[in-house]
């Protein structure tokens, strides 16, 4: 068993049991419940092989050893080896599936509280030093976005997994208009850091895009395409210099 071939092989079935999950997770949008954001196979593909891929290649890799351990100690004929090399596929597909079962029954539950009238990229911004913590109300943490477009917090991470969250426009008497999922395009995770004098500052963020007149189908899964990497660069620099006193670059 080459190294190399292991490697290979680790991938391959990284991609077949990501694929394979993706199209079993995806919901018919006739089945969708409303204020709910449902990933496409493509997203659902790209979230999952973020973790599945490397957890894949990691057990590959120490299954690769194990097996020369094994065979070195044992000196196991042709047959064996053979089997050996299907219980460790085997296992690697059940900690992989395993993996899936533990992604899938997380989920987001997060509130966005957005000023009225408000349209373009919001974010949220994690593990950002001398924020305020998350609230809740109830099993959801609540994002208060302000007029800039965006929200600060001192919490570590945000939550990952199925989108389960709500979208509000907010009046000027804390007054809450429900915002259909229809008009919310997600952006992802991502994360931002900066080598300071002292230590390297780290933040992660998530996102989405809103509109008002253009909510649909086509603006949930797309979007209107335009470069976001500009508003994302502004903020993320007011963040930095106000709380780490840095002049980020992003």
């Amino acid at each position: 068993m080459k190294f190399l071939n292991v490697i290979l092989i680790s991938f391959i079935v990284s991609i077949i049991i990501t694929m394979t999950l993706s199209i079993i997770n995806y919901t018919p949008v006739a089945q969708r419940e409303p204020n709910t954001y449902y990933f496409s196979i493509m997203e659902s593909f790209i979230f999952m092989s973020m973790f599945m891929i490397p957890f894949c290649l990691v057990a590959g890799i120490f299954s690769f050893f194990a097996y020369l351990i094994i065979e070195r100690k044992k000196q196991l004929s042709t047959f064996p080896q053979k089997v050996l090399s299907v219980l460790i596929g085997l296992g690697i597909t059940s900690a992989a599936f395993y993996m899936y079962v533990s992604l899938s029954n997380t989920e987001t539950n997060d509130i966005y509280l957005i000023p009225e009238g408000y349209e373009g990229e919001v974010y949220a911004f994690y593990n950002v030093r001398g924020a305020p913590k998350v609230e809740k109300e109830g099993k959801y943490s609540v994002h208060p976005i302000n007029e800039e477009g965006y929200f600060v917090t001192s919490t570590h991470d945000l939550d990952y997994g199925t989108v389960t969250d709500r979208y509000y426009y907010v009046d000027d008497h804390g007054n809450r208009t429900p915002i259909d999922h229809t008009c919310v395009n997600l952006f992802g995770t991502g994360g931002l850091s900066d080598h300071g004098e002292d230590n390297v500052t780290s933040i992660s963020y998530t996102g989405f895009e809103l509109t008002k007149d253009h909510c649909g189908e086509e603006f949930m899964l797309r979007g209107t395409g335009r470069d976001h990497h500009s508003t994302l660069e502004r903020v993320s620099g007011m963040i930095f210099k106000e709380y780490y006193n840095i002049e980020f670059w992003y």
